[in-house]
């Protein structure tokens, strides 16, 4: 029996596509409370629907009375678990840039949607995040935006689509990632602020949603102005039942971020430090990559179990299962066609003008022959799967007759440069330059004043590039490398189409 009131408080990844003999005893002799899905666990629909129906009748058979959770990040945008065989929807900051909160509502329940046909019960999304620092390394486009209060309308609207579709959503990355330099999967963030701080700015979108979601996720962050604990949120009794349960007065799920992560890791040793989670106020603790340290942390909160009170964080999961609702009565690809138009129109509204390129520059495009792309290489976190590089070639190839594309890399930066300047346009798609010493910044500031003058910068990712780049003949914001985008940009020069996209963030030079 303590097996099995342990397991319930812990989430586990598994390794494969299939269900394998760990993750079946962890199912069938701990009773854990669900696990957590990644790209690893996703070939196609069909295989993916096999993996989940199965992980389901484990569970019936082991005597569960509840499903088991089945959760995963899908954020969209550029944190997708499943980037084929399902509609890849806009991200956040995309959906904040059209303006229209409404648009959260219908993203979100559509995505979730198509994962209650995948047999996904619970998104770990949304990013209630204000992302406030230009340089994070990794919040960025996966937030709405800068403003507390814009922030949380989106955040809002996103959470009630979710839900609305049987799923359970997650707020994170509590109390808020988004003013960070650190990246919490690598190290330990620092937020130096008071509660009153927090309040105005990181609590505001938590707040305003925090009584309609399921669940709210723990970040690794250090709050030192919040007590003298010296432990990161996820482990401090501070920040989980001062701040979040009582200042904040939330009564639902609350859920450790991966605790694989180093910005944990790095303060408290596991096993322990899933002990540490509990005791501090945490009703769900994550681990989800190493099959060892699972049995480690169960077998270690079992021989602990006497100091933990767990009863009424059991009946906060129990209740939260409850809300679950039936997966929807049509099919996957039923689905995807029907969502497919407002996906596009999502992405066509977010287009956004940073600095308008002159007619004189777009008459020149309108008859161009020959045209340059460049993009930059690029350092992912390791919460991204899947690398959106910009493959927008062959939009721009349906346009233009001849196009030419590069990465910039050390050894061919004079080759760009001449490329550029036999060119009749250049487009420089930039993704996260983070600051003016960037490879992609160095080689624009050599371009000559002619060069300089059929320079187009696009930023497909982070909008805070333009900050960093030199003066071009025009710049624009995508927050994504979607074709639709840049279609939609290509009949804005050709056309006179309007690009109604609203800008999230600000950008201070």
């Amino acid at each position: 029996m303590e097996k099995k009131e342990i397991g319930r408080h812990v989430l586990a990844g598994l390794p494969g596509l299939t269900v394998d003999d760990h993750t079946r005893q962890l199912i069938q002799e701990w009773h854990i409370a669900g696990v957590v899905l990644f790209a690893r666990n996703f070939k196609d629909a069909a295989q993916f629907q096999a993996l989940t129906t199965e992980l389901q009748l484990i569970a019936q058979a082991a005597g569960y009375t509840q499903p088991l959770l089945i959760a995963l990040d899908q954020e969209n945008g550029v944190i997708r678990r499943i980037n084929r065989d399902a509609s890849l929807f806009p991200g956040a900051m995309t959906i904040a840039a059209t303006g229209e909160p409404a648009n959260a509502y219908r993203m979100y329940r559509a995505s979730a949607l198509e994962l209650r046909a995948l047999g996904v019960n619970w998104n770990l999304a949304p990013d209630a995040d204000v992302n406030t620092n230009p340089a994070n390394p990794v919040i960025g486009v996966r937030s709405f935006g800068a403003d507390p209060h814009r922030v949380a309308a989106y955040v809002q609207q996103a959470v009630r689509g979710i839900q609305s579709a049987g799923m359970l959503a997650t707020l994170k990355h509590f109390p808020g990632h988004g003013d960070t330099s650190v990246d919490s999967h690598l190290g330990l963030p620092v937020v130096d602020k008071s509660l009153t701080e927090l309040l105005a700015t990181e609590l505001v979108p938590f707040r305003a949603a925090s009584k309609k979601s399921a669940s709210i996720m723990l970040a690794h962050i250090l709050l030192p102005q919040l007590g003298n604990d010296r432990l990161p949120a996820s482990l401090s009794p501070i920040v989980i039942q001062d701040v979040l349960r009582r200042q904040l007065g939330y009564r639902g799920v609350i859920v450790t971020d991966d605790l694989e992560m180093q910005g944990v890791q790095s303060v408290m040793a596991p096993p322990a430090v899933a002990y540490q989670a509990l005791h501090a106020g945490a009703d769900l603790v994550m681990i989800s990559h190493t099959a060892a340290l699972q049995t480690a942390t169960l077998e270690y909160l079992a021989a602990h179990q006497a100091e933990l009170s767990l009863d009424a964080s059991a009946d906060r999961i129990a209740t939260m299962i409850q809300t679950i609702g039936e997966p929807p009565a049509i099919s996957l690809t039923t689905l995807r066609q029907r969502h497919r138009e407002a996906i596009h129109d999502v992405y066509r509204q977010a287009v956004t003008v940073g600095q308008e390129a002159a007619p004189a520059v777009v008459s020149t495009l309108r008859t161009a022959q020959h045209i340059v792309l460049v993009t930059n290489q690029i350092t992912e976190s390791k919460v991204v799967d899947f690398t959106q590089r910009p493959n927008l070639r062959g939009t721009f190839q349906a346009v233009f007759p001849k196009v030419d594309e590069y990465q910039l890399v050390p050894g061919n930066t004079e080759k760009i440069l001449a490329a550029a300047n036999a060119a009749d346009a250049v487009f420089l798609l930039t993704q996260n330059i983070q600051n003016s010493n960037n490879d992609m910044v160095r080689w624009a500031k050599q371009l000559p004043a002619a060069a300089c003058r059929k320079t187009i910068g696009i930023s497909v990712r982070n909008p805070y590039d333009q900050v960093h780049m030199p003066r071009l003949a025009g710049y624009y914001a995508l927050y994504e490398p979607a074709p639709i985008e840049i279609a939609v940009l290509l009949s804005h020069w050709f056309t006179g189409q309007p690009l109604p996209g609203q800008l999230p963030v600000t950008l201070a030079p």
